[in-house]
């Protein structure tokens, strides 16, 4: 299973089949009583369905994992791991992308020399900062793919939008028509056509803070529609839904997949929007009401080669 793709600043996680040739020793902290959790999640949740409810506990040595030749190091480790020892006898586990503690040879490898990637000691705070960031990143992974596919878009290629109107009008009708079933359904609040479906199909999910404010800095810096600020909010909040949300959903098609193919074919450019008709210049598609798109049709094909086919 690949993983997530990260933010800049954060390095996804990399899980065992484990390498490395020194260690790198750093003094431990206290043995204070505190002990850290990850993020919380529901029972019932996708989170806790991995294992998201880890606990660091005293009486583990810790160990972060990194490649001098990547990005990662000893502050931004791509991995841990944690040794015991019990009658005598190391309990050795690594961190996985299954969100819980699992038996690992690494450390064991490392002694007979089979490694070739460093890993030093670090303390229980970074070993629970580690465990905080990676579930983050791994239960969110919808979410992280929206703000990526949002914030590489050129929302000023203007040449690009041309070429691409008929399929994008068509692409907007579609998110319209997909809308528009899910407010039938859900009824959710807000003014056609910017409606927040996530709010009215489970209000519990929460954006992570982290992708918010990355989205919000890139949308302020680089798109001037208040409409399209807004819509491209709300299909990261669609995203958050579908990652963290253990309410069972109609079998009705992702409404937000058709708008962000539209963008990616030319962001906002050439889109006038005036008197409730959104014109694409070879297409003008009205607001309406939702009820005025109410089809079980689709408009368009989301392929690639059927939308190639429209230009």
């Amino acid at each position: 299973m690949a993983a997530p793709c990260p933010l800049p600043s954060v390095r996804a996680p990399r899980w065992p089949g484990f390498r490395s040739r020194r260690i790198a020793r750093c003094s431990v902290a206290g043995d204070g009583t505190a002990t850290g959790t990850a993020a919380p999640a529901s029972s019932c949740s996708p989170a806790a369905e991995r294992g998201a409810d880890v606990e660091v506990l005293s009486g583990f040595t810790y160990y972060a994992r990194f490649d001098e030749t990547s990005t990662s190091s000893r502050e931004n480790p791509y991995g841990i791991v944690r040794r015991s020892t019990i009658d005598g006898i190391d309990i050795d586990e690594a961190f996985t992308r299954n969100l819980r503690w699992e038996p690992t040879e690494y450390l064991r490898r490392y002694y007979l020399g089979h490694n070739d990637d460093d890993h030093a000691e670090i303390t229980r705070a970074e070993a629970d900062a580690f465990i905080r960031r990676a579930t983050r990143i791994l239960t969110t992974p919808r979410a992280r793919a929206a703000v990526e596919r949002l914030t590489t878009i050129d929302w000023r290629d203007e040449d690009t939008a041309f070429t691409h109107a008929a399929s994008r009008s068509r692409l907007f009708r579609e998110h319209l028509r997909r809308s528009a079933l899910w407010t039938q359904a859900y009824e959710p609040a807000g003014d056609w056509p910017v409606v927040d479906l996530a709010a009215s199909v489970d209000p519990t999910a929460q954006v992570d803070a982290e992708l918010a404010a990355r989205l919000d800095a890139f949308l302020e810096a680089n798109v001037a529609d208040v409409r399209a600020k807004a819509l491209c909010r709300a299909a990261l909040r669609w995203a958050t839904l579908l990652d963290t949300s253990a309410a069972r959903l109609p079998e009705l098609d992702d409404p937000f997949e058709p708008l962000l193919l539209m963008l990616e074919r030319g962001g906002w450019c050439g889109l006038v929007i005036e008197n409730g008709v959104a014109d694409f210049a070879v297409a003008r598609v009205p607001f309406g009401t939702w009820q005025d798109h109410l089809s079980t049709e689709p408009v368009v094909q989301l392929d690639s080669s059927a939308l190639g086919a429209l230009g």
